[in-house]
């Protein structure tokens, strides 16, 4: 389970899952309880986009 701010190298997962969960605010703990014990289906848009690899993200260009 992760829990951070935005995009995130992950470069093997252990587990056969992932769960992205950003920042929940003040349900979060309730909400990721219930998806991890199966009671609601974790379904949505992602606001950022998962690359396949490291390669495929451009890095931030610097400010002039």
């Amino acid at each position: 389970m992760l829990i951070n701010g935005g995009p995130l190298s992950v470069l093997e997962p252990r587990g056969g899952a992932l769960v992205e969960a950003f920042y929940g605010g003040q349900a979060a703990g309730e909400g990721l309880a219930a998806v991890l014990y199966g009671e609601v289906n974790p379904s949505g848009r992602m606001p950022v986009t998962a690359y396949a690899s490291d390669e495929q993200a451009s890095s931030p260009s610097p400010s002039p």
